[in-house]
């Protein structure tokens, strides 16, 4: 079972890139991203319907598998859980 992985990079504060892999192959992504937040957003709307299970890295570190339904419903929530924890895990915030 391959599952996606959203991959969001931060270049500079209010500037992020995300791109979706299967397999380490790229599939889609865009530069130009806001917030953690819109990444998620804009990743997971170009997603085929059957995905129901997301994985998430965020600046190089794992953050977590999620539901589909969840990175939908609840994005800023999740966002913010994934800031917390890479700042927790860095200390960057």
């Amino acid at each position: 079972m391959t599952i996606p992985c959203v991959v969001i990079q931060r270049h500079k504060p209010g500037l992020y890139e995300w791109t979706v892999l299967y397999d380490r192959e790229s599939v889609d992504g865009d530069t130009g991203g806001t917030s953690i937040v819109g990444c998620l957003a804009s990743a997971v709307s170009g997603l085929p319907e059957p995905e129901r299970l997301i994985e998430v890295r965020y600046r190089g570190l794992h953050m977590g598998t999620f539901e589909r339904t969840e990175l939908e419903e609840c994005t800023d929530a999740v966002a913010g859980r994934i800031a917390a924890a890479y700042g927790a895990l860095t200390h960057d915030y």
